[in-house]
């Protein structure tokens, strides 16, 4: 999965994050820390410079204009999916499974209890996640709520996980992100990461 084009916008948060090491990195922290702009980052560089990429949330896209800017080919590259029911959450483990993505990143991942009650579709999804990372070399990003104490659906994830990131929200658009890797500060600003 290696592409040199690969980036968040910050060379700093990318080394922290593993970006672009096959790999499954569980990124937390609390509101405000910004972690659907860090993963859709990583999601929208990866399919315009490397190659497909899948976006998937429980949520909301957010600010769809990040995607208004995209050359064609980047969009024809760049796989979005709605995770809305427990039919949707099997739909999105068997893509990961079958089609070649080179970057996952799966948003708002603690939300699947509210999608999904039985915990089979929960665990599919991450078993999924962690296979297309071992074997077939990509990197799954996923973004989990809650502070250090307690990360809310982390027992479905913390079996598979290869590195965990931890984010805080400093003062005004100033990010900390901290993993075995380091740590960094960044500036996130109208959707746009960037080093300090």
């Amino acid at each position: 999965m290696r592409c040199d084009s690969l980036t968040t916008g910050s060379r700093a948060l990318d080394e922290v994050l593993g970006l672009g090491l096959p790999s499954l990195v569980l990124v937390h922290g609390g509101k405000g820390a910004d972690r659907s702009t860090i993963l859709r980052a990583a999601a929208i560089s990866y399919a315009a410079g490397c190659g497909r990429a899948m976006l998937a949330s429980t949520g909301s896209w957010g600010d769809a204009s990040t995607l208004g800017g995209l050359p064609q080919d980047a969009l024809d590259r760049l796989v979005l999916i709605r995770l809305s029911d427990e039919g949707s959450v099997v739909a999105a483990s068997r893509a990961f499974a079958l089609l070649d993505f080179g970057l996952i990143s799966l948003d708002n991942a603690s939300d699947l209890l509210e999608v999904s009650r039985a915990a089979a579709p929960r665990s599919y999804i991450s078993l999924s996640l962690s296979r297309a990372a071992s074997r077939r070399g990509a990197q799954s990003l996923v973004s989990l709520s809650g502070g250090p104490s307690r990360i809310r659906g982390y027992d479905y994830w913390w079996p598979f996980a290869d590195l965990i990131v931890r984010l805080d929200e400093l003062e005004g658009p100033v990010r900390r992100a901290s993993s075995a890797r380091g740590a960094a500060l960044f500036r996130i600003s109208g959707g746009s990461i960037s080093d300090l």
